[in-house]
């Protein structure tokens, strides 16, 4: 039998305590959530689209699952944040300005490449 608690029961210990391993203390976070009629992904594909943009802004992003099933299983927070009972909560988007630029890019060259099966 395993005593140890699970990661739930440690998460919220950790948020209790004042940390924050969860969200990283990113100062915005968006929540991507689905009705109960659309398709599973559509959140994922809004999510991937704001973080082109947030990008292209030259703002730093991060795709968290991690929230989903925190809120998913407690009522009370998707009321908090306004998230109707009957929508999936799917990714949390995390954004900031970074705190260090490159000066520099990878510079990579393809392997190969082929045209219509030609190498």
């Amino acid at each position: 039998m395993n005593d140890s608690p699970n990661w739930a029961t440690l998460m919220a210990k950790e948020i209790g305590s004042g940390g924050d391993t969860l969200l990283y203390g990113a100062p915005v976070a968006f929540l991507f959530h689905s009705s109960p009629y659309a398709e599973p992904g559509d959140c994922y594909v809004a999510a991937t689209y704001a973080m082109i943009a947030a990008q292209s802004l030259g703002l730093g992003t991060c795709m968290i699952g991690m929230v989903a099933p925190f809120l998913e299983r407690n009522k009370k927070l998707k009321a908090k944040y306004g998230i109707p009972n009957r929508n999936k909560p799917g990714i949390v988007l995390l954004m900031e300005y970074p705190g260090f630029s490159f000066k520099h890019g990878v510079r990579r060259r393809f392997a190969s490449v082929s045209y219509n099966g030609e190498p």
